[in-house]
């Protein structure tokens, strides 16, 4: 881990549901720095038991299970550091299995997003009503941090849900719910050219 991520703190989790993604973004490109994401996000990489005899280093797939290993033992060692919450962490501190009694990181991840990030037909509900609601009304808010909000909400439906948020359909939402006077000139001629 030294090299690019020398001196970089790692993304810590505060416990909030609304900080999650960002988190768990921020987490998984510093892991990917760290050469250790694989292990969080695939299905398919398979993690040898500790147990696993690999002490000929020079047997046929040795190194690249050695290398697994590493990455599984980086990858959860990363989560319990940056985990500042009591029931995150117990997630983590959980996240052991047969073959990994000293924590899996996989297991680890998926339990987090199962705790911070459950994709249940309620929170799509949410997040739609969150995205309806969002207006843009007083004159001293920036209209670029509501841009971003909007797209906040299109990419959390996307990824998690798989709805799609069309761009006819956010410029629409802009369009009707931008409220300060200052921008009612510019949303008159937008209306016209829709």
């Amino acid at each position: 881990m030294d090299g690019i991520l020398k001196g970089q703190k790692i993304p810590t989790f505060s416990g909030k549901k609304d900080d999650f993604a960002q988190w768990a973004y921020t987490f998984k490109s510093f892991c990917h720095i760290a050469g250790c994401n694989e292990v969080l996000i695939s299905n398919t990489y398979s993690v040898p038991a500790d147990k696993e005899d690999l002490s000929d280093k020079t047997a046929p797939g040795v190194s690249d299970k050695l290398e697994k290993q590493k990455a599984n033992g980086s990858a959860y060692a990363l989560l319990a550091i940056s985990i500042k919450d009591a029931t995150g962490f117990q997630a983590i501190r959980n996240a052991v299995t047969t073959e990994l009694p000293n924590g899996c990181a996989r297991t680890a991840w998926k339990s987090l997003i199962r705790i911070f990030q459950p994709k249940t037909t309620m929170q799509k509900y949410e997040l739609e009503q969150s995205f309806n609601d969002c207006k843009c009304v007083k004159e001293t808010r920036n209209p670029d941090e509501w841009f971003t909000e909007l797209e906040q909400f299109r990419v959390l439906l996307k990824e998690d849900h798989d709805v799609d948020i069309k761009d006819e359909k956010i410029i629409q939402h802009i369009v009707y719910n931008i409220k300060p006077k200052s921008f009612q000139n510019l949303i008159t001629m937008l209306k016209r050219d829709l």
